[in-house]
């Protein structure tokens, strides 16, 4: 009578046991919660607890079959046990894998305290996930006994006949790749692209395509592939912003203008957004028709367009102070009529 139903302890004993190992890790997950200022331990319990909840069980349940396939003396399906156990470890370890990428992602997205480029986050995400779910498919096929290497050798072969086929779309992959390594822009930098008379501010980076959002608020969409081959000017990084005005006064004020003309180069350079470790240009550079050419430039540490257009405001009013000092009006082109009989 025991030997009969010994079958059902068996099975009684396993279930206590998968029971009780879930209750404990519940356990811990409650203790690590409760634990001030080791917040680190409940993420990790919480990360391990799903996975690791489902292996227990899966393989309690391949241990059941077994155990009732030897007491109920079937064999259909038991030569697959072993490999199904395998495959419930694969795909928990897989499983687990994708949880600590998903939280170690979300951890870098949600600091603020770092300059974290979200493009690249989520392009490295998308990369580790690929490369998890394809080994983890290799592993499964390998665990039931399918030999992969005439698979890969296909999949060598087809991906040279999808890739000469599919070559663009290959290109702005491996385009979108290069863009993350080389860094020539991220998200949220404004450019400016000649070839186009294009500037506007990245949007997003994607696999084959990048966004950029332009100064008419209109979306416009560039393949990965165009940055790698065209001049792209980032005007987020610039450094200085150049100061650059062409005064035209008349003719007749031109003995008050080469005393006017140090005044202005001194008022410039005391101005504190300028940066004076490059030369301030203020010369009399031509004579025109009507009037002579005054130029002026200098390089301003301000590179906020908002900031300085303001700043230059503010230059301009302060020489039209000067030149009003000196009473020098500014030029006027002039017409003149000729009679003929």
């Amino acid at each position: 009578m025991s030997s009969n139903y010994f079958w059902v302890i068996k099975v009684l004993a396993g279930f206590l046991g998968v029971f009780g190992f879930q209750y404990g890790l519940k356990k811990i997950i409650a203790m690590a919660g409760k634990t001030k200022g080791e917040s680190w331990r409940l993420r990790i319990a919480k990360i391990l607890k799903p996975p690791v909840a489902t292996l227990i069980w899966a393989l309690f349940a391949v241990y059941v079959v077994s155990v009732c396939g030897k007491h109920f003396s079937f064999g259909f399906g038991i030569e697959y046990l072993s490999a199904v156990r395998k495959t419930a470890v694969v795909v928990c370890s897989a499983w687990l894998f994708f949880r600590w990428k998903n939280e170690i992602e979300n951890t870098l997205l949600s600091d603020s305290s770092k300059k974290i480029d979200v493009t690249t986050v989520r392009i490295v995400g998308r990369l580790v996930t690929l490369g998890i779910g394809l080994v983890t498919f290799l592993v499964i096929l390998q665990t039931f006994g399918i030999n992969i290497a005439p698979l890969l050798a296909f999949g060598s072969i087809g991906a040279a006949s999808i890739g000469f086929a599919g070559k663009d779309v290959i290109a702005n992959f491996c385009s979108g790749i290069m863009l993350q390594i080389t860094r020539p822009f991220v998200r949220g930098d404004q450019i400016f692209l000649p070839e186009k008379h294009i500037e506007g501010t990245i949007e997003d980076i994607g696999w084959f395509r990048t966004s950029i959002r332009d100064i008419e608020k209109r979306a416009v969409y560039f393949p990965n592939n165009y940055f790698s081959t065209m001049v792209v000017v980032n005007v987020t990084r610039m450094t200085h912003k150049r100061l650059k005005q062409t005064l035209k006064l008349p003719l007749s004020a031109i003995e008050k203008i080469s005393d006017v003309i140090p005044r202005i180069r001194e008022t410039i350079s005391r101005t504190e957004a300028i940066d004076t470790r490059y030369p301030v240009h203020v010369f009399l550079k031509a004579f025109g028709d009507y009037a002579c050419e005054v130029e002026i430039e200098a390089y301003s540490k301000i590179t906020n367009i908002e900031i300085f257009n303001k700043f230059q405001q503010e230059i301009l009013l302060k020489i039209q102070a000067i030149l009003a000092e000196k009473e020098i009006p500014f030029a006027l082109p002039t017409m003149t009529w000729t009679q003929t009989s």
